[in-house]
């Protein structure tokens, strides 16, 4: 049951103090209460603050979860929420977290402070939560030097961070990671993010899931390090991802057991066709014999689309 916007008055308390005093100092950044959804039983599940202060854009809110039998919050959910690395400490109030989604982060900046203050090196001061397994900093600032702080994360097992400016180099601090399981990376047809990537991901031993787009990707420099793991992967997902047919199939002969989705050239040449500006970027270094071919598969799949 969700009850209906409000003011912070109406803001429900959290059953554990320490928890509640991180909130409401996490809260305060905010203007509005937003949607409160409560439990058959009348307790809070979740809560929502709305309109980020000092940000005049719509969109940002801060969420916490809490969990439906002792009460502790067990996930924190944010867009434009800004916050910098020190306040990255707030979140060690929750021991039980096992979620922290922050999407956007760094968008909004105290320009009283230094770029670098966004770039989420501060979640190494999570390290001490036993429970932190999924974490998701996308569309943000998330560096190189932020990766190495995610790394440093011990029980992480689910990462996405897409549309940050990560490169290679900080994707090689997840080598051989021993409880990461799912990654999903989009470098936005930049060459921030390469085959290199595959070689360092490769290594994780418990890796499962690898969900890969916006790039562009070979076998024999890439693909192939996934081969000569000892586990074969359960999933991969390549959808979005300028690679030759030939490439994807071998792929597929060596994991005959593993979801590969892959659409074809298509998906990469509509996205081109609807957004120019992309495919300035990948033609900064992706071959170009195959972005051609890209454009043609979607111009074909769209002229089918368009057919009564």
């Amino acid at each position: 049951m969700a009850a209906e916007s409000g003011s912070f008055s109406e803001m429900p308390v959290l059953p554990h103090s320490s928890e509640n005093s991180a909130w409401l100092e996490i809260a305060s950044r905010f203007q509005t209460l937003g949607t409160v959804v409560l439990a058959a039983d009348g307790k809070p599940s979740s809560i929502k603050v709305e309109v980020l202060k000092g940000y005049d854009q719509s969109g940002s809110y801060c969420q916490v979860s809490l969990d439906k039998e002792t009460g502790h919050v067990i996930g924190v959910q944010a867009n434009l929420a800004g916050f910098h690395n020190d306040e990255f400490a707030s979140f060690k109030a929750f021991p039980q977290l096992k979620s922290l989604k922050l999407f956007h982060n760094g968008i909004w900046q105290d320009k009283s402070l230094p770029e670098d203050q966004y770039d989420a090196k501060g979640i190494s001061q999570l390290n001490s939560l036993q429970h932190l397994e999924v974490v998701i900093l996308a569309g943000g600032h998330l560096s190189d030097a932020g990766m190495q702080a995610v790394a440093s994360l011990p029980h992480l097992r689910e990462l996405g961070m897409w549309h940050v400016p990560v490169t290679d180099v900080g994707i090689a601090h997840l080598a051989n990671h021993p409880t990461l399981e799912s990654i999903r990376i989009a470098p936005g047809w930049s060459r921030r993010i390469t085959n290199a990537s595959l070689e360092t991901l490769a290594t994780c031993p418990n890796l499962e899931d690898l969900n890969i787009n916006e790039t562009h990707l070979t076998f024999e420099d890439g693909a192939a390090f996934l081969v000569q793991r000892e586990q074969p992967l359960k999933r991969i997902d390549l959808r979005a991802c300028v690679i030759d047919s030939a490439e994807v199939e071998r792929l597929r002969e060596a994991f005959p057991d593993t979801e590969i989705a892959w659409e074809g050239l298509a998906t990469a040449g509509l996205i081109f066709q609807d957004k120019p500006y992309l495919l300035r970027a990948a033609r900064t270094w992706m071959p170009e014999a195959l972005l051609e071919r890209a454009l043609q598969a979607g111009a074909a799949s769209k002229t089918e689309a368009d057919s009564p």
